[in-house]
């Protein structure tokens, strides 16, 4: 049986899970960021501004031929002019992603804290995944490490959520001013996953 406490915590759950604010920030004209933290839209905001000033990296046109989108100039164009809403909640994604985007819900972008626990160039290369899997067929293939024994995620064509974070961090690479190890890391972790 609920006795009185039960039912006091449960008011006080739902009331402050109800009323939590939510704040939001204009990107563009085109995206907008929401979050239940207002760290989060600077964070996020930071790392927009960075890739658009400090990571200037064009947009090949063969991504947009292999997209079917029209031509970008640079990934931060791509990026912004793409992205309609990234969303940060503590309870987005399962528990083991840091961030997730589902197929009726077109260009949107859910984030989490693993999302902001991440260093920039992760953050930047995961929006960047997700936004390809609004392009593409949203799934990744299961390919299996012979040295681990463990299944994992894997896209069969560079032109995939797991491509375009691999051209990004290969790009970075000509970016002397960026601490490579982070980047050489993130690269070889994310080549396994493009098998073409």
């Amino acid at each position: 049986m609920v006795n009185l406490i039960q039912v006091i915590f449960m008011i006080i759950l739902f009331y402050g899970c109800a009323t939590q604010k939510v704040y939001d920030f204009q990107i563009s004209e085109k995206l907008e960021i929401q979050s239940t933290n207002p760290e989060f839209l600077k964070l996020i905001k930071s790392d927009l501004e960075k890739i658009q000033s400090d990571y200037k990296i064009s947009f090949p046109n063969e991504w947009s031929k292999k997209l079917n989108i029209k031509p970008y100039k640079s990934i931060a164009e791509f990026l912004i002019g793409e992205v309609k809403l990234i969303h940060y909640s503590p309870h987005n994604c399962r528990s083991d992603q840091m961030a997730c985007s589902y197929p009726d819900r077109k260009f949107e972008i859910y984030v989490n804290d693993h999302f902001i626990e991440r260093k920039e160039i992760e953050r930047l290369s995961t929006l960047l995944h997700e936004l390809v899997h609004h392009l593409t067929s949203y799934t990744h293939f299961v390919c299996y490490d012979q040295e681990t024994q463990k299944q994992f995620s894997c896209d069969e064509s560079l032109y995939s959520s797991y491509g375009i974070e691999v051209y990004f961090l290969s790009e970075l690479t000509k970016f002397k001013s960026i601490d490579q190890s982070e980047i050489s890391s993130l690269l070889a972790r994310l080549r396994k996953r493009v098998v073409n």
